[in-house]
């Protein structure tokens, strides 16, 4: 009994360790927020403005994942998520312009 339950940890760890290893090597770009709005705009926003039948999504001049963007490179990640929150809360579809970041 004992020698299978050994056999199984070694198992176990050699899978973790393979697995950390692969884990290790995936390149990270810019980070966690940044990456999930590069996905957005790369695979979702396509698709929505397909669905949709429109060319812009977004009545602002920088468009609400650009602000997003731009707000976690100056403001950090706390406050340029923030930041972004509360633009994308804004954005209904009424209004709009030039809103930079500031």
């Amino acid at each position: 009994m004992r020698g299978q339950a050994g056999c199984c940890d070694q198992s176990l760890f050699r899978a973790f360790s393979l697995w950390s290893r692969e884990v290790r090597n995936v390149p990270v770009k810019e980070g966690f927020l940044l990456d999930n709005i590069n996905y957005y705009r790369k695979h979702i926003n396509p698709v929505i403005k397909k669905e949709l039948g429109v060319r812009k999504l977004c009545p602002f001049t920088p468009s609400c994942s650009s602000y997003a963007k731009e707000s976690i490179r100056k403001r950090g990640p706390f406050v340029g998520f923030m930041l972004g929150a509360f633009r994308i809360l804004r954005c209904n579809g009424t209004g709009g312009g030039y809103d930079p970041v500031k």
